[in-house]
């Protein structure tokens, strides 16, 4: 269960703060980022919803989880490695 937590919180310190950088429609890259996307989303390229995914977190920490389709900031859809926060309900 904590280790569960762990990771969930890991994975969304690492979503927000990569959803800063928005990507370049043109070429597909996020600038600020040294390798172009996002270590959460370059996890699951060449692999399809349900494959297994690893990527390390912005404090170098190894997160394993499995694709999933999610939209990203511009509302297109795209794999990314792990669970997508969602906003609080009200």
């Amino acid at each position: 269960m904590f280790l569960t937590k762990a990771l969930s919180v890991a994975f969304l310190l690492s979503f927000f703060s990569s959803i800063i950088v928005f990507a370049n429609p043109e070429d597909g890259k996020h600038p600020g980022m040294p390798h172009g996307k996002p270590p959460f989303v370059t996890a699951c390229e060449e692999k399809k919803a349900g494959d297994q995914c690893t990527f390390n977190n912005h404090e170098e920490k190894t997160v394993n989880s499995v694709c999933k389709t999610a939209k990203n900031p511009r509302g297109e859809e795209e794999l990314v490695c792990g669970d997508i926060p969602q906003p609080p309900k009200r």
